[in-house]
């Protein structure tokens, strides 16, 4: 019986005690808008706005300066790999092409024309 008693006791709800503190009021107006709540939670929230637009924008300077700082070596990279070796060139094979006028157009008047 004796745990009867303990269960009992444990599922009955305490009442409030005089010692718990309660939260402070703030004065309010007749319509019930609090009197110094309103122009500082605009003036807080035009803040805090200010606040998150610098840190993005802080951030976004520091992910377009990382990229930058892979990119140009990346891209050196690229270049030098692709770039075809110095013996692959044939002088005389690009100045026929040059001189053909491969690379303009049909209707470009310094293209040379062909003789039949």
């Amino acid at each position: 019986t004796s745990n009867d008693a303990t269960m009992e006791n444990q599922t009955k709800p305490k009442p409030p005690s005089a010692a718990t503190p309660t939260a402070p009021t703030t004065p309010t107006t007749a319509n019930g808008e609090t009197l110094l709540g309103t122009p500082h939670s605009e003036l807080s929230s035009i803040c805090l706005s200010l606040l998150a637009a610098f840190v993005l924008a802080r951030l976004l300077a520091v992910v377009s300066a990382l990229a930058t700082a892979l990119a140009a070596p990346l891209t050196g990279f690229y270049l030098m790999s692709t770039c075809p070796t110095v013996e692959s060139f044939d002088a005389k094979r690009e100045l026929k092409r040059v001189l053909r006028g491969d690379n303009l157009p049909e209707d470009h008047p310094d293209k040379p024309k062909a003789s039949d």
